[in-house]
């Protein structure tokens, strides 16, 4: 194994090559990063999903949103809160925390 550069055009190809190699497992590298930790998926419930997860009646959880309790989002007449914000509601409000 006897591989010497001969030339300064040699060694421009082998530094062209090498740089090539680099980028190449960077962008692989990123794109397992994106595979192995996707972004958590977002979750939202309309008004039926909202009071079966907070047990509560549609009244009542009008009561919560118009008094600010629960953040929300309405297009058109439809009404969507996502599950983290219904999750972060409870455990605000648990009264009986386990330890």
């Amino acid at each position: 194994m006897n591989n010497k550069i001969t030339n300064m055009k040699e060694l421009e190809e082998l530094r062209a090559g090498i740089h090539s190699l680099n980028s190449s497992n960077k962008e692989i590298l990123k794109r397992l990063e994106q595979i192995q930790s996707p972004e958590p998926k977002v979750v939202w419930h309309d008004i039926t999903g909202v009071c079966s997860m907070l047990m509560c009646s549609t009244r009542t959880f009008l009561k919560y949103r118009q008094e600010g309790l629960i953040p929300y989002t309405q297009i058109g007449s439809k009404v969507y809160v996502r599950e983290s914000d219904i999750l972060s509601f409870l455990d605000k409000h648990n009264t009986n925390p386990i330890a």
